[in-house]
């Protein structure tokens, strides 16, 4: 079976260049975030939102089907004022031995899905444009699970799983990208155009009350800002940051 390899995470356009490699001019890479509301709650009274996260590369050069840049590792840094409940909501408990499965999730805990989202990738050498769906889900022992699912060209149903973190008062979300799908066909990588997840403002009940699993509490001096940091094959590493600006609410 052909696999593809996709890659998650998040957040204004925003392109950001690295120094070139040999032969080959620098990347750029898109990150997006758009929140579906901009005005804050607070930490007595937080206000549910969803969100969704985009990155995506693009090769400079004149001949982009023949120049790929494959991410082996992202990163995605979220700021102050943005709360994250995953823990309170069902868990996908995706066993070590079945993380090539992309299904396990939605035929095990259907409940654990936190939204969807689509993709588009080029493989060299392969002229169509690769595009298939993303469903994220929150798994056991603070991990994202996101199904990578492709039904043509460069056919592939498996979860890509990052580590969610906390960092300078904020969240983090890890990803290390499995060879077998930084290189769907031998001697043929990738790169991720266009990657988008939507997380839905999905709510969950702790006792008597009602949480959302993205919270606003606060709006920080400046807006939120979201920080990303890239890794290439090619060895090359591109950090990259976007603002999204709001207001303190009530």
């Amino acid at each position: 079976m052909k696999k593809i390899a996709l890659l998650s995470a998040a957040t204004a356009a925003a392109f950001v260049f690295a120094p070139a490699a040999a032969n080959a001019a620098p990347p750029a890479q898109k990150l997006e975030v758009k929140l579906t509301s901009s005005t804050s709650g607070t930490k007595k009274k937080p206000k549910s939102v969803g969100i969704t996260v985009s990155t995506g590369t693009t090769s400079q050069t004149d001949n982009p089907a023949k120049l790929k840049h494959t991410i082996t590792y992202a990163k995605i840094s979220m700021p102050k004022g943005i709360k994250l409940n995953y823990k309170s909501f069902p868990e996908c408990k995706l066993p070590e031995d079945q993380v090539e499965v992309g299904g396990w999730c939605d035929e095990n805990a259907p409940s654990s899905a936190v939204g969807n989202g689509t993709l588009e990738a080029t493989v060299v050498d392969i002229e169509p444009l690769v595009k298939g769906t993303l469903t994220p889900y929150i798994g056991s022992n603070g991990r994202l699970i996101i199904r990578t699912k492709v039904d043509e060209i460069a056919v592939v149903d498996q979860p890509l799983i990052g580590k969610i973190g906390t960092a300078s008062g904020g969240y983090t979300f890890d990803f290390n990208v499995p060879t077998s799908l930084q290189t769907p066909i031998e001697g043929a990588d990738q790169q991720i155009n266009d990657f988008k997840l939507n997380f839905k403002a999905k709510n969950a009940k702790k006792g008597k009350k009602k949480i959302g699993l993205v919270e606003l509490v606060s709006c920080p001096k400046g807006g939120y800002v979201f920080k990303g940091e890239f890794r290439y094959k090619s060895g090359e590493t591109v950090t990259t940051s976007t603002t999204v600006p709001c207001k303190q609410g009530k």
